[in-house]
């Protein structure tokens, strides 16, 4: 009788938690901000074009560009500490624009993109009431052909101060540091990414709307995967991705109960592995031009 009770309490709460962030969840948390970068003003043509679809498919949105002199003059304003041994240390372009999605976001807020990306169509406004938004990368359960699941960080929506931004800069900082610049996906990229988010869902104790067991462990074990729809597309996101549940994160209004919303590979990730298709919920495609792949400077 007493498990009986306990769990109940415990599934309660949960529930007292989910209700109170759908309660409000017609704020946006996310500023309308498009953030990218490349190392000059002077884009190729693609790159160019690239820019400037984005700006018509989001005319509302305030579009900001930072060259690689503006990015170390954001370091040296808002992250004094390190601009110095991010400008003597990060020899890369690929792990400097890494390193600054991630510093950007944290300050600002809002949706970074790389320059090689195209949109396909708008983002839907329910994005924006999240406190985060991934796109999968690679998901072995939806596409076996993929050998782990990955977060891609070529599209990042991100609420300001969110504690994930500061814990994966400042991991890549740590990496560069150690001399950790031969892999640039594992330093400061895709693969330390993956890494750091699952472990803030682990520390966050997230949990889905559906306040299960078998969703509960799977989430504890930061193998959460969107394609599993654990929360559904009938709600209130109406994105058809999983919606995780963060208690208390840490913000710049104090504290915060809010959602992260992951999305499956199709939303961001179109052609990843040569395996996910675009389909009617593809945001962007991703060129894959890979200047950073022999890029030092």
């Amino acid at each position: 009788a007493t498990t009986t009770t306990s769990s109940s309490s415990s599934s309660s709460r949960g529930n007292e938690l989910v209700s109170k962030i759908e309660r409000n969840h017609e704020v946006d948390l996310i500023p309308k901000i498009v953030h990218q970068t490349w190392k000059t003003d002077k884009l190729e043509p693609r790159f160019k074009k690239n820019r400037n679809l984005w700006r018509e498919m989001l005319p509302d949105f305030h579009h900001k560009f930072y060259n690689d002199s503006m990015v170390h003059s954001f370091f040296k304003e808002h992250f004094p500490r390190y601009a110095k041994i991010i400008r003597r240390s990060v020899r890369n372009g690929g792990m400097l624009a890494d390193l600054f999605r991630y510093a950007v976001l944290y300050v600002h807020g809002g949706v970074y993109v790389d320059i090689d990306t195209t949109p396909c169509k708008k983002i839907p406004d329910t994005f924006f009431r999240n406190g985060l938004v991934l796109g999968l990368e690679f998901d072995p359960v939806e596409y076996p052909g993929h050998e782990r699941t990955q977060y891609c960080q070529w599209c990042i929506l991100a609420r300001p101060k969110h504690p994930i931004l500061l814990r994966a800069f400042l991991k890549g900082i740590e990496n560069v540091l150690e001399g950790y610049t031969y892999n640039v996906i594992e330093a400061t990229g895709p693969g330390m990414w993956t890494g750091e988010i699952n472990r803030f869902l682990k520390e966050s104790n997230a949990t889905s709307s559906t306040a299960t067991k078998e969703a509960a462990a799977k989430t504890a074990a930061g193998t959460m995967h969107a394609s599993r729809r654990i929360y559904n597309s009938n709600s209130t996101s109406n994105s058809g991705g999983t919606r995780l549940y963060i208690k208390n994160t840490s913000g710049s209004a104090g504290t915060t109960n809010e959602s992260v919303l992951i999305l499956p590979c199709d939303y961001f990730c179109p052609g990843s592995g040569l395996l996910v298709p675009v389909t009617n919920n593809s945001i962007l495609e991703h060129q894959f031009a890979g200047s950073w792949r022999h890029d030092q400077y």
